[in-house]
């Protein structure tokens, strides 16, 4: 019983490194960063507001800083948006009274988006101090970030302030580990094949 499941383990550990090493290795973009595809976000209210980052999790999912490296945001829009990244608690005093669509996890896509109801914002963005990054203009825009401790959000933002914001969004980072990780994985899987396959030998032949 204890070598099935060992040897359940060790396939999933062999598919998870393999996958890493193939992620690795092939879909970094020129600059080493390992982007998800481009998808469009859009909401009628005055902004689109991620889960946020909390001190080493993202809600649902555990994001290392070290693991991560820097964050890399490209957003691509016809017209002026605004995109930064911003403590939690300056932006529920900047966005509190704001009409707004609010992820409820990291990867959420914009139909998902909790409708919180509101007015407009009492100045644009790009008028506040508080984002530690951000990028405003139209066309591709891109936000580099090194991610920190605390409560993190990313927003999204007409330049303007007005409501009806459109862009498409890729997420990425450099994950500067996963290599050495995904290998490590896939040779703990390899290993532990190998024993849970002694063992079931052993056990049949005991049995024979």
């Amino acid at each position: 019983m204890l070598a099935s499941l060992g040897g359940l383990i060790a396939l999933g550990a062999i598919a998870a490194g393999s996958t890493g090493i193939v992620l690795d290795q092939t879909q970094r973009d020129p600059n080493g960063y390992l982007m998800t595809p481009s998808r469009t976000y859009s909401t009628i209210t005055y902004a689109l507001v991620s889960a946020g980052y909390r001190g080493g999790t993202s809600n649902d999912w555990f994001v290392a800083r070290d693991l991560l490296g820097t964050v890399r945001i490209r957003v691509q829009s016809t017209r002026p948006v605004f995109v930064g990244i911003a403590p939690e608690r300056d932006l529920q005093a900047y966005l509190g009274n704001v009409a707004r669509a609010q992820g409820s996890r990291f990867d959420s896509r914009s139909a998902y988006f909790l409708v919180r109801q509101g007015g407009a914002p009492n100045s644009p963005p790009g008028l506040e101090r508080f984002w530690s990054a951000s990028a405003v203009g139209t066309g591709r825009r891109t936000v580099t970030w090194t991610p920190q401790a605390g409560n993190w959000r990313i927003v999204l933002m007409n330049a303007d302030g007005t409501p009806g914001v459109r862009a498409d969004v890729s997420v990425g980072a450099r994950m500067p580990h996963l290599l050495p990780i995904a290998i490590a994985v896939l040779g703990a899987g390899i290993l532990l094949l190998l024993l849970s396959g002694g063992g079931l030998y052993l056990a049949v032949r005991r049995r024979a």
